[in-house]
């Protein structure tokens, strides 16, 4: 029983890798494992549908998948115990760290600050951002990280037939900075695998000066200034040794 508990505990040793998420389109995905026996049986849990389950005399099985999914997927030789593997297929071929909006008259937020990793193993083309691992499957379309500056958020229109100073429009945010991404490869030319984005957001317009009486005459309080424009991030790489 101990025994039996240790290998439920332990990582599937197969593709996909475990905990990985897999970038394709395809609806159909190829598990493949490495375990002794002659005969498999597999099965597939996904908690929006029905499980999957089949037995197979080799160390692969086509599987159905969808976008979004989130799977576990178990292995048995006859006779022995299961081991037991997770991965998740992404819903899009994108990772967000953009800056956040400015409210009214306030200034947008910097993009993020990213460190990236592409490498290469048996497995295919693997990319790391933080503690996620991403498996490419589709040579054909690029994985975008955003790290864009957010927007400046408008000026205050101002107040409609009121004091002279309420009837000033406020002044714009400023716009937010691209962000900066550092991305570490060894021999992988990434412009072939991400299309990264860090640029600035958009400054804010200023509001418009409300209307309002001064000694009986009507007039128009000033528009306010728009916000200050930002400046594009950077992309940098590091070569592995």
């Amino acid at each position: 029983m101990f025994k039996l508990l240790i290998l439920l505990l332990l990582a599937l040793p197969g593709y996909p890798p475990d905990q990985s998420i897999v970038l394709t389109e395809e609806p159909s995905l190829t598990l493949r494992w490495k375990l002794p026996g002659r005969k498999f049986q597999v099965e597939l849990l996904d908690g929006s549908g029905p499980p999957q389950s089949q037995v197979v005399e080799t160390q692969s099985c086509v599987v159905a998948v969808r976008p979004g999914g989130q799977y576990t997927w178990r292995v048995t030789p006859l006779g022995a115990g299961a081991m037991v593997g997770h991965f998740s297929v992404a819903e899009k071929f994108v990772y967000l760290s953009d800056g956040r909006a400015g409210s009214v008259g306030n200034n947008g937020t910097n993009g993020g600050q990213l460190r990236v990793r592409l490498a290469k193993d048996e497995a295919g083309m693997n990319l790391w951002i933080g503690p996620l691992h991403y498996l490419f499957l589709d040579k054909h379309k690029r994985f975008v990280i955003s790290a864009r500056g957010g927007n400046g958020g408008n000026g205050q229109d101002g107040t409609e037939f009121a004091e002279a100073e309420a009837a000033r429009g406020g002044d714009g945010g400023s716009a937010g900075w691209g962000g900066m991404i550092e991305v570490t490869t060894r021999d992988a030319p990434w412009r072939e695998y991400l299309e990264i984005d860090v640029a600035p957001g958009k400054p804010g317009e200023g509001g418009k000066g409300g209307r309002y009486y001064r000694h009986g005459v009507l007039e128009h309080g000033p528009d306010g200034r728009p916000g200050q424009s930002g400046r594009p991030g950077r992309v940098t790489t590091a070569i592995e040794p």
